[in-house]
């Protein structure tokens, strides 16, 4: 795994010449995000899609990043601006948002997380990204307009419209093997000839944008290969899954051991 990259370089800057290696992470609490740090792990996924996890507990987990340098996005099941803003705000890397199917939504997507003139964003510098106003407001602007990363989940195998148009606007073009899999009609396999088809088809799409293209990956084999085919925003596991394998994996060494 690589080894955390210096601050001055963010989340962005580092996917342009390094892939990056993080987790998705499911449970509340400080003591997660500081274990994560600590491991090395580039950036991590905070999943409001798939979790339990509140706001408060959301801008919590975003604090304690901040305060270990470590990026982080967040997943969000729909396109809520509001949200968004907040989350930015909040000092969320990006936002990467759920089955993106057509190149509205996509476009839609990038507009909420882009300030005037290029997008929709409202803004106030009332807020920790800001530095709650001390920074000026054409400073701000110019560091902050084009930073946050735009992340479209890609995992189904019917789209509204071609690919590439889809994938344009986006900054990470992510496959969510499981879903895609799924919509496939051959579930946790990916590699069956409809989703490895699907997988090429978007690999194709975002090259020809220069789009990043970013994955969901169980382990580290699966992220390695991920690698070498060019990905660059990989995800391995997350913190419940971790955290089950290790708990199944120390059970079943007492059980052995008491049963001796």
């Amino acid at each position: 795994m690589t080894t955390a990259a210096p601050l001055a370089r963010d989340l962005r800057s580092r996917l342009e010449h390094t892939p990056q290696l993080g987790t998705f992470v499911k449970i509340a609490g400080g003591d997660v995000i500081d274990l994560i740090a600590l491991a090395g792990f580039d950036f991590a996924v905070l999943d409001l899609e798939h979790s339990q996890l509140t706001y408060t507990e959301a801008r919590h987990s975003l604090a304690v990043a901040r305060a270990n340098g470590l990026d982080m996005t967040v997943r969000i099941p729909s396109l809520d601006t509001g949200l968004a803003n907040r989350l930015l705000e909040a000092g969320a890397a990006g936002i990467q948002m759920s089955t993106v199917r057509s190149a509205d939504t996509a476009r839609r997507l990038a507009q909420a997380l882009r300030y005037g003139p290029v997008g929709s964003r409202s803004i106030s510098l009332s807020q920790p990204a800001a530095r709650y106003g001390a920074t000026p407001l054409t400073e701000y602007l110019d560091s902050h307009t084009h930073r946050p990363l735009i992340v479209g989940q890609l995992e189904t195998v019917d789209f509204d419209n071609p690919i590439e148009d889809i994938v344009r606007p986006l900054d990470v073009a992510f496959i969510g093997t499981l879903d895609l899999s799924v919509a496939a009609g051959t579930p946790g396999d990916h590699s069956s000839p409809v989703a490895a088809k699907t997988i090429d088809s978007i690999t194709a799409a975002a090259q020809n944008t220069d789009t990043a293209l970013g994955i969901f990956t169980s382990n580290a084999a699966e992220a390695e290969r991920a690698i070498d085919s060019g990905f660059h925003y990989i995800v391995v596991s997350s913190d419940l899954a971790l955290l089950r394998g290790a708990t199944t994996q120390l059970g079943s060494h007492v059980r052995q051991v008491r049963s001796r």
